[in-house]
Order: C-alpha cells, then sequence, then structure tokens
C-alpha cells in the first residue's frame, strides 16, 4: 500500500498583544482554520512552528484541541532558557534549535533564519497577520513573503475579524508579484489575489 503523505503545516503569527488582538477569538479562528485542515487532509499532518509567546501559542493550543499530528518547533538560539518543555508530555513532540549566535556574527538575523526554516520545509502557511508591514526581521510579514515568494498557499486569519478565513493563492499573484506592491493593494482593500 502506498506510504500517506505527511502534509507540513507553517505556521506564524504576532507576538505583541495589540497586533494579536482579543486572544479567544483568534484561538476559534485558528481552530476553525485546523479543522479544515484535517477535513481536506486525512492523513498525517504536522505542526512547524517557532512557539513564541502570543499567536504561536494559541497555535499550539487550538492544533491539540483539533486532535492533529505532532508539533515540531524551530528555535533561533541553541540556548534557549525560555524554550518550553520538548519530548513526551511537552508543547511540542520535537525541535530543532538554530545556531543563532554564529548566525548573528555573520551579521545574519536568527529569526529571520528560523522564519525561513518553517516556512521553506512547508506544504502550507497559516498566519495570525494584520496585513501590515514587518517591524523586525523574521516576523509574520517576512513569513509571508517567503510563503509567497516560495509559492506556497496560505490560510490568513485577520486579527480584526479572525472568524473570516482568506485563503491567498499564490497561482493568482500576477507574474511579477511584488510584496511591497502586495502589501499596497490589502491596505487599500484591493484584495482580489484573496478567497
Amino acid at each position: 500500500s502506498p506510504q500517506a503523505i505527511t502534509l507540513q503545516v507553517a505556521f506564524a503569527g504576532h507576538n505583541r498583544a495589540p497586533d494579536l488582538g482579543h486572544r479567544p477569538p483568534v484561538l476559534e479562528g485558528l481552530l476553525a482554520a485546523f479543522n479544515l485542515i484535517k477535513a481536506a487532509h486525512p492523513g498525517s499532518v504536522r505542526l512547524l512552528t517557532g512557539l513564541a509567546s502570543g499567536a504561536d501559542e494559541l497555535a499550539a493550543e487550538a492544533w491539540r484541541q483539533a486532535g492533529l499530528g505532532p508539533i515540531h518547533a524551530v528555535f533561533p538560539f541553541l540556548h534557549d532558557p525560555e524554550a518550553p518543555p520538548i519530548g513526551p508530555g511537552g508543547v511540542a513532540e520535537s525541535a530543532t534549535w538554530l545556531d543563532g549566535e554564529a548566525a548573528e556574527a555573520e551579521g545574519r538575523n536568527p529569526h529571520l533564519k528560523q522564519t525561513r526554516l518553517i516556512v521553506e520545509t512547508a506544504d502550507l502557511l497559516v498566519v495570525v497577520w494584520t496585513g501590515e508591514r514587518a517591524r523586525g526581521a523574521g516576523g509574520t510579514a517576512d513569513a509571508v513573503r517567503c510563503a509567497l515568494e516560495l509559492g506556497l498557499p496560505l490560510l490568513w486569519i485577520r486579527p480584526s475579524d479572525p472568524g473570516a478565513l482568506l485563503l491567498i493563492r499564490p497561482e493568482n499573484l500576477p507574474s511579477d508579484f511584488d510584496f511591497n506592491e502586495f502589501q499596497e493593494a490589502l491596505k487599500g482593500g484591493h484584495q482580489t489575489h484573496v478567497e
């Protein structure tokens, strides 16, 4: 019999309270997104996340409530005293720790490296995002940009309206896609590429 294919679902979302908004409705939006994924892909599914405070914590909680597969965390530094427990009984079953200090020594941002690793290994990105520009390297907007540049579909949950799940399909974007123009179009209410 053919082996089941594991769907890799990346998650990115805001960690600042003003961006995230009221947590219970966002949790409900995440649960709806994950239940949709569960219904569409009955096989093995794994969540990839940075497990930061804020939306990442809500995503892990909603993932568990939806009864989906394992969670794999990606941390930007080898030694992170604030990292949640990993393994049996932990927040995630497995994890990857990146050498953020070495990245910084090379002039690279460890959080952007973390975001790229999470998104580049995924088949789909679920994102809790305001639609605003990045405020720091490796944040939610960078995850969206990276996913669209790689041709990954996005399931978008806006904190201002978490009950409305939006799908951004990269094949609907123009061939000369530019992320800054994309964000300007979103800001101007032009969402012809969003379903």
